[in-house]
Order: structure tokens, then sequence, then C-alpha cells
């Protein structure tokens, strides 16, 4: 089934929508969607302060959090 999902690559920095959507005239049937990114050790990831990191799957986490170094499994919350 088709999908309407946002990205973009810009440098180093990769933006992904939040949400995705149905093409119009496509019924939700209440299916939801995984996206995996793999990163290499070191990477930094920052969050937009209005985005819910719980929608990202990053819900065992200090939710006021926003910037997180990958280290091995783990994504650690730094300082920016």
């Amino acid at each position: 089934r088709a999908i309407e999902y946002n990205w973009k690559l810009s440098g180093d920095t990769l933006y992904v929508d939040e949400f995705f959507a149905l093409p119009e005239g496509n019924k939700w049937n209440g299916s939801t969607v995984d996206i995996d990114i793999s990163l290499p050790e070191g990477s930094v990831i920052k969050f937009q302060k209005e985005m819910k990191t719980e929608n990202l799957g990053f819900w065992g986490y200090n939710r006021n959090a926003r910037v997180f170094r990958i280290n091995g499994w783990n994504a650690d919350e730094i300082e920016e």
C-alpha cells in the first residue's frame, strides 16, 4: 500500500516528518509505520523542540531532552 512520508537529506542533516499520510481516496485501517534509521557510533541526533520524541521511539528517555549521541546500541542524552 502506498503512503506519503516526507523526508529530506541536506548535507549531514536528515529531516523526517513526525507523521505519514495516505493518498486521497485511501482509507486508514489502523496500521502504523515503523522506520528504522541506522546511524554510526558518535552521530548526534537533535530534535526540534516542538517534536514529540515518543513518536520516534525515544519514549524511554527524558521527554525534555533534545540532543543525543549514538553510543553502540544506545542513544545517550548530551548537552547541546
